[in-house]
């Protein structure tokens, strides 16, 4: 999908980038063998080749820099399957709700294939290292929750990545609600273990764990395991659905 946005580019706007789809330029090879077809005034158009031309050398050497601040935020979701593979699934656990009275308890990422858990007292130390080697970053209320919390904890950490926090996205296809909630009405079923855990379940667990209950983090950890796998799911969901709202 991001090889057919053009939104990225200074000037076009969502109207603009709608009327070159109904065009039939849906791609951005479609816009560089066919510009002079194009509505856009001459001088427009040159700078939109121009753009689109630097997008695709960006986009085919995956360099996500180029991208961050210029897509639009509402629809960073369309860079989801072009840096998936390089994408961490990324959900916290935390003592509370506030970053300036609470702390992180745990932090779990998840590439697609493999999990990683960062533990308070353990190696929560080593996530600063661990995160830098995603391109992007998918959460579930991240923009308000996730990151702001790791940068209170972490304050030297800079966030350079593609971040797409799949609860825009997700409710503008009508999913609303909490993690759970939205996972239930998909499909998604939790294992016995974790069925009917929430956030605040997940504060409990921890003070358990500090109180010397050795099976209190290891349910912890399932709980958030889950989070984490499940991200990916709704995101395939989001990012599949939204794409046929753009080519119905």
């Amino acid at each position: 999908m991001l090889r057919s946005t053009f939104v990225h580019i200074p000037g076009i706007g969502y109207q603009t980038e709608r009327r070159i789809w109904d065009e039939g330029i849906q791609t951005w090879d479609d816009f560089l063998t066919g510009r002079k077809e194009i509505f856009l005034a001459s001088r427009t158009r040159e700078f939109v080749h121009s753009y689109v031309r630097e997008s695709k050398k960006h986009l085919d050497d995956k360099n996500h820099h180029f991208f961050v601040d210029k897509i639009p935020r509402r629809e960073l979701w369309r860079a989801y399957h072009d840096f998936k593979d390089s994408t961490a699934f990324l959900d916290i656990e935390t003592t509370g709700l506030d970053y300036d009275r609470h702390e992180i308890t745990l932090i779990g990422i998840y590439d697609g294939k493999e999990a990683r858990t960062f533990t308070r007292g353990k190696n929560l130390h080593q996530f600063p290292q661990e995160i830098k080697k995603f391109k992007s970053i998918v959460t579930y209320n991240g923009a308000r929750f996730d990151l702001p919390f790791i940068a209170s904890t972490f304050p030297r950490l800079r966030f350079n990545q593609i971040h797409i926090d799949i609860m825009y996205p997700l409710r503008r296809l009508g999913y609303t609600g909490g993690l759970k909630a939205i996972e239930k009405s998909v499909g998604i079923d939790r294992s016995e273990e974790t069925v009917g855990l929430s956030g605040w379940d997940a504060v409990i667990l921890w003070k358990r764990h500090l109180r010397g209950d050795e099976n209190a983090l290891d349910l912890l950890e399932k709980y958030n395991l889950e989070d984490i796998k499940n991200l990916e799911t709704l995101s395939d969901l989001a990012y599949d659905e939204l794409k046929r709202e753009c080519f119905p």
